[in-house]
């Protein structure tokens, strides 16, 4: 009789033990217990891979990295899951984790690998979108299932290396770089309802280059490298033929072949420059 009085208490406690149980007030060691346990969800249950995406701890976060490897992705029902989170996660602007999952599951998907460029656009990773956008066409702009895809694709590389483009003074690597494709996406698709925004970007980016080469051959003029600043204004006007610019950049060829005391050349200069200048009134007067 007593063995079962001292059984019923000693249950009593246990359970009373465990109803006061405080998670939050857990040893490291238990708390790393339960953390290693997530590792053996079974992952072909959703309400578990909810469970995991719910929680907002690093750590646990860091396990569902772990958890993942051990998703069926031969089951259709599981890809679809995990792409409707992806999405959502792309939809409330959270981009690097929609990007992990997108990158977890684009396999053979057309779809999720331009989702994947776009996402890195949003996130203002420009110089892996610019990649992204950039191996989509190549890969897919002969593919008449992905055409549209394709051609903004094309679109979106230029203007990534647009929104790249430093100002005048710095390195111009990625304003030719958007240059270039611009003038590819013209060509590739002349008819686009994009054009005329091409053409308006590159009228800016050209406009960045013009200023550049006017102000490198300007600088050998401060310099007094007059030689060197002929060269370069030179190269300006055959490059600029059109430019605001093209008056100021004779002007100080003249001055340069003055300060070198080439006196025949200047003459021939002037007589241009004179040239030059009855040309842009008589086309100012039609």
């Amino acid at each position: 009789m007593i063995k079962y009085i001292i059984y019923i208490l000693l249950c009593t406690y246990l359970f009373t033990s465990c109803n006061n149980l405080d998670i939050d007030n857990l040893s490291k060691k238990t708390k790393d217990e339960l953390n290693n346990s997530l590792k053996f969800l079974d992952l072909s249950k959703k309400e578990n891979i909810n469970f995991i995406l719910n929680k907002e701890n690093k750590k646990t976060k860091d396990e569902l990295n772990n958890s993942l490897k051990f998703l069926d992705l031969s089951k259709k029902e599981n890809i679809n899951f995990l792409l409707n989170k992806a999405n959502l996660l792309y939809n409330n602007k959270k981009y690097d984790e929609a990007i992990k999952l997108y990158t977890y599951l684009h396999i053979d998907n057309i779809y999720i690998l331009y989702k994947i460029a776009l996402a890195n656009f949003k996130n203002k990773n420009y110089n892996k979108a610019v990649l992204q956008f950039n191996n989509f066409f190549e890969l897919y702009n002969n593919n008449k299932l992905v055409k549209s895809l394709a051609e903004k694709a094309l679109l979106m590389s230029g203007y990534c290396y647009y929104l790249l483009s430093p100002d005048y003074y710095l390195d111009q690597k990625n304003t030719y770089n958007a240059i270039y494709l611009f003038k590819k996406f013209k060509n590739y698709y002349p008819n686009n309802k994009y054009i005329n925004m091409v053409n308006t970007l590159l009228v800016k980016l050209n406009n960045k280059i013009e200023i550049k080469k006017f102000n490198l051959a300007k600088y050998y003029y401060d310099l007094s490298y007059y030689k060197s600043a002929i060269i370069f204004f030179k190269n300006f006007i055959n490059d600029f033929p059109n430019s605001l610019l093209k008056e100021k950049a004779f002007f100080y060829m003249l001055k340069s072949q003055y300060k070198l005391y080439n006196y025949n050349q200047l003459e021939k200069l002037y007589n241009n420059f004179i040239e030059e200048f009855i040309k842009i009134l008589s086309y100012e007067n039609i």
